[in-house]
């Protein structure tokens, strides 16, 4: 093992989260799981042991842990382009969003969406039903299923999650299309209401598809009345819309607009507590709101809640009981 090896690997930057931290680098924290808070240092959090070390990577290139050192490369330029940006807001230097600023945050954005916990376990209960589907096309034909924990390939749904997640943010190609997308929509940075604050989590990159009742989910980012939602600051949250659903915003293209009353803070930090894996995060302490959200809807307070439901659902349930009362039998 590499002397230089990162053990303990962040899918929210230490870079992002000092934003939302105080001079010593404390981070509040609220734990969706068991309605526990805490504060402790940013190097604590949103991190996993060897999250995205990849032995077959590792042959190719000779590092086990390329992905970790190319995303630090885009921590640090993160971290330079955004405390100058959060400084001149704060300090009344902010004109509009630079063709500079706004290629650079396109592209961390979306590599911020690709890399977290929640986006890998997304993509595991895709594999997982996948893996029902595939169970019940034996069952229908009579045929034994050749394993109830694997797909076809013979990788588990948590080993197909963690390989798509590592290919896909190899692909510069399709990073920079993605990027794209998110360039070509009207950018307005909102500005905190008042003394309140904005918070973030474990899965900071969060969508509102505002057409409902299609048989599409219009929830991609390049969706028709999509709104993505990327805090940069307690003070500051960018916001993306798309350009025809919201043709009459395409005047604030570029520019600051403060808020102008708490409900607008309601509206904005509500998706962060909803699609978080577990955690949310704060530079203050007072996460009343977050409690209150998972007291009336408590499956935002779940990490183990179904993120995608399909009509193979029930495949899954009764797969789950079936081999639980198999193991029930003496």
């Amino acid at each position: 093992m590499a002397k230089d090896e990162v053990k303990n690997q962040h899918y929210v930057p230490q870079a992002y989260l000092r934003h939302f931290a105080n001079s010593k680098e404390q981070i509040w924290v609220f734990d969706k799981s068991n309605g526990q808070e805490f504060q402790t240092n940013v190097r604590n959090v949103a991190s996993e042991r060897r999250f995205y070390d990849n032995d077959d990577l590792g042959s190719i290139t000779g590092d086990r842990q390329f992905i970790e050192k190319q995303l630090g490369n885009l921590e640090g330029h993160y971290e330079t382009l955004s405390q100058a940006l959060v400084r001149d807001l704060s300090r009344g230097r902010f004109r509009s969003i630079s063709p500079k600023y706004r290629h650079f945050l396109a592209t961390y954005m979306v590599v911020q969406m690709l890399r977290t916990k929640e986006s890998r376990i997304q993509h595991e209960h895709m594999a997982k039903t996948i893996l029902a589907i595939q169970k019940k096309a034996y069952r229908d034909r009579g045929l034994e299923i050749p394993s109830d924990t694997e797909l076809l390939d013979g990788t588990t749904p948590k080993e197909m999650a963690q390989d798509v997640q590592h290919r896909t943010l190899l692909d510069g190609d399709h990073i920079r299309e993605m990027a794209m997308i998110l360039y070509r929509h009207i950018w307005v940075i909102q500005e905190a209401f008042g003394d309140e604050e904005f918070i973030t989590s474990d899965h900071p990159f969060v969508k509102r598809g505002h057409i409902t009742g299609t048989w599409r989910s219009m929830s991609g980012i390049a969706s028709e009345g999509i709104e993505i939602l990327f805090p940069l600051s307690p003070k500051y949250l960018l916001t993306l819309v798309e350009r025809r659903h919201f043709a009459t915003m395409a005047r604030l293209d570029g520019l600051r607009m403060p808020l102008v009353c708490h409900d607008n803070m309601i509206y904005n930090n509500q998706f962060q507590v909803k699609q978080s894996n577990r955690f949310v995060f704060s530079r203050n302490k007072d996460f009343d709101f977050v409690r209150m959200m998972i007291a009336e809807e408590p499956i935002h307070g779940d990490p183990n809640r179904n993120r995608l439901k399909t009509n193979h659902d029930s495949e899954l349930e009764a797969d789950a009981a079936k081999t639980k009362a198999q193991q029930d039998v003496p």
